[in-house]
């Protein structure tokens, strides 16, 4: 199942955490001005900052994903899952997987998880 991992409603909040973590850092900074080796902060969080994003695209645009991603688009399978029948869902949930009922839960309408996460 070919999944798209990014839209603008997940870069939306992206920007609004680097706000937020931006604004911690500058309380944490001024409050700890005084000591020298607060000089290095501010370009220590913005470093690990680009370089936790440069990972995340390296990962999927690179590698093409790997667990994480699909269980991602299982989670997905599973939320149409659950748009679609609730009592599927949920039997799916509690019960052992099966391949042999993999047809009953999933179709084209919910998607198919990876049948190696399944």
């Amino acid at each position: 199942m070919e999944s798209t991992y990014f839209s603008i409603l997940d870069i939306i909040p992206v920007f609004f955490w680097a706000m937020v973590i931006l604004v911690v850092a500058l309380v944490v900074r001024t409050s700890k001005r005084h000591l020298p080796e607060y000089k290095y902060y501010m370009p220590n969080i913005f470093m690990k900052m680009f370089f936790a994003c440069a990972y995340g695209a390296f990962y999927i645009y690179v590698y093409g994903g790997g667990d994480t991603t699909a269980f991602y688009d299982a989670a997905i399978t599973l939320n149409n899952l659950f748009f679609k029948s609730p009592a599927l869902y949920f039997e799916q949930m509690i019960t052992t997987p099966n391949p042999y009922q993999f047809t009953t839960f999933y179709d084209t309408t919910t998607g198919y998880p990876p049948g190696w996460i399944y």
